[in-house]
């Protein structure tokens, strides 16, 4: 008798607390099954990126430009934070203080895969 559960995966950008949050609150759903988690490590080439900044600014307007600019800045600032404490360290730290924290924790809980998947087309980042 095939399972009535609806099955689906998760396609993530990056580990963060929200997409934690988000598949923690998922997988308490009756009736749904997590197969896996990927999540995307390709580097989009820059022709990738430039079509990708004139698809935004045509959706979201000539304020994205701005959106990502401080984007940019908070990037450049937590590349700088990092020097300081290395964010494997901070990682570290944390899953010591907060065990039922993390991406790891959930595969186990509710018993799925997690995969890094990068576009064959692109490069992977280095980790």
């Amino acid at each position: 008798m095939p399972s009535s559960k609806l099955k689906i995966a998760f396609l993530i950008g990056k580990d963060n607390a929200n997409q934690q949050e988000l598949i923690a609150r998922v997988c308490e759903l009756e009736g749904v099954q997590t197969v896996g988690v990927l999540i995307d490590t390709a580097i989009p080439s820059r022709q990738q990126r430039s079509r990708n900044l004139k698809r935004n600014i045509r959706r979201e307007g000539l304020s994205y430009i701005f959106f990502r600019a401080i984007s940019m800045i908070k990037d450049r600032l937590d590349a700088w934070a990092d020097r300081v404490i290395p964010q494997n360290e901070v990682e570290q730290l944390l899953r010591a203080a907060f065990p039922e924290r993390g991406l790891d924790r959930l595969s186990q809980q509710y018993g799925y895969p997690v995969f890094q998947a990068a576009s064959h087309k692109a490069k992977p980042k280095k980790r």
